[in-house]
């Protein structure tokens, strides 16, 4: 396959590893990252390169950006300073989408009388493909001004759309306030890639029996930094506490009897590196993301979930009141984890062992209570999110004030000021 007719992937991170599977190593020649560290590796099978690399070697190839933190804008205006028009943003694959071959079929296109493509990228030019396989409709396209629109296409204006046309969306959420305009001129059939989490929740209806279990309750929501004492986790156990914890807490398990009533994990790269570990403990009762276009063994005990990882430009996450629809990332398992115990029906929130440190003390990153300092090095570039996760815990601030729920910080330590302090030992005074 020529050069210029493969993708360029931006973002050697999280997402990117099921983006690679979904649009295809073969047709991906090169992944652009603005970590230093990671050019001239391999991701995935495919050389990591610079954005002055892409410039110099790509700069006719289309750009896939697959960024789902804040960094996303820092890249689009990294982008567009340099003139490049040609770009798409992936939805988070990762977290599962329909194939366009399925998003085609599941919603009927072959039996509509003109599609109309808002925009070219890699997902329409699939869909188009399978279209044109297994039906005789025509297809046109709005030149949405990202991804280069081929002179082949049948173009039509976005003011000549007639009631009985199907408009295909697959834009993403941030690139274009396309769907609230048409929601408003538009009264055509709408079919939108960004719709599939609504439509797919059927398959998460089981998650219902935990809602509202612990209606009035405490609960502890434990996290893994260095503060965290066994001591203080067999009183939980001792006491009959309600709790949450996630990730590497299984570390501490050979020194307590003491264990986490639901264990939750949604990190994809924590889920590969622990999973041995994992399938040990996980029951029933555990939470763990959907990872999906990945070659990831699964898990037979605990309740996959639908995260939810979206762009925004504001300084606040959304918060999940249906865990059905899915949990919202936040950039903090801490986030995702206060989300559950809320629709689980607590009222009194106790942090602990969150040793949440803003960025500050040595470096930029942070250690784990089962780590030992030179962690705090490695992972660095992983956990450059701190204003994110400070949004994340001010958003559940908001919910948790907004509906009568209390949440206070029992850590012993830290930076995380947001929600009110207490004593953990006062916590269990007569």
């Amino acid at each position: 396959m020529p050069k210029q007719d493969k993708y360029i992937l931006f973002g050697a991170g999280i997402t990117g590893l099921a983006t690679l599977k979904y649009y295809g190593n073969d047709r991906i020649a090169a992944v652009i990252d603005n970590d230093k560290n990671k050019i001239g590796r391999n991701y995935g099978g495919i050389p990591v390169i610079s954005f002055e690399s892409y410039l110099k070697e790509y700069k006719d190839s289309l750009i896939i950006l697959s960024i789902y933190t804040k960094h996303y804008f820092n890249c689009i205006e990294q982008i567009k300073n340099n003139g490049i028009k040609n770009y798409f943003t992936s939805p988070p694959v990762l977290y599962g989408l329909e194939t366009p071959e399925e998003f085609a079929q599941n919603n009927k296109l072959a039996e509509c009388s003109h599609v109309v493509f808002f925009g070219s990228n890699p997902i329409t030019e699939r869909i188009e493909a399978y279209l044109r396989n297994n039906s005789n409709i025509s297809i046109g396209y709005i030149d949405n001004q990202l991804c280069r629109l081929d002179n082949n296409k049948d173009k039509i204006n976005l003011e000549d759309l007639q009631k009985e046309d199907t408009l295909v969306l697959t834009t993403n959420e941030m690139e274009t306030p396309i769907r609230n305009i048409l929601s408003r001129t538009f009264k055509g059939k709408i079919v939108d890639i960004y719709h599939y989490q609504e439509e797919r929740k059927e398959q998460y209806m089981y998650l219902e029996q935990y809602k509202n279990q612990y209606r009035g309750k405490r609960c502890f929501v434990i996290g893994n930094g260095p503060s965290l004492r066994s001591e203080d986790l067999m009183r939980l156990e001792q006491h009959k506490e309600i709790s949450f914890a996630a990730n590497g807490i299984f570390h501490i398990y050979n020194k307590v009897l003491w264990r986490p009533t639901h264990y939750m994990l949604c990190d994809a790269i924590a889920y590969k590196s622990m999973y041995e570990d994992i399938k040990k403990i996980e029951n029933e009762n555990a939470f763990i993301a959907d990872f999906c276009y990945t070659n990831f063994p699964k898990t037979n005990k605990a309740n996959r979930f639908y995260l939810i990882n979206k762009l925004s430009k504001l300084n606040r996450f959304e918060f999940s009141t249906d865990v059905v629809k899915g949990l919202y990332s936040g950039k903090t398992i801490t986030y995702v984890m206060i989300q559950m115990a809320c629709y689980m029906g607590v009222k009194e929130i106790y942090l602990l062992g969150v040793d949440w440190t803003g960025g500050k003390g040595t470096g930029v990153g942070r250690i784990d209570f089962y780590e030992g300092e030179s962690a705090r090095i490695e992972n660095n570039c992983a956990y450059d999110l701190f204003d994110e996760e400070k949004y994340a815990f001010e958003s559940a601030l908001e919910y948790a004030n907004a509906h009568g729920i209390k949440i206070w910080n029992a850590t012993r330590g830290g930076e995380l000021e947001v929600f009110e302090r207490v004593d953990f030992d006062s916590l269990f005074d007569k």
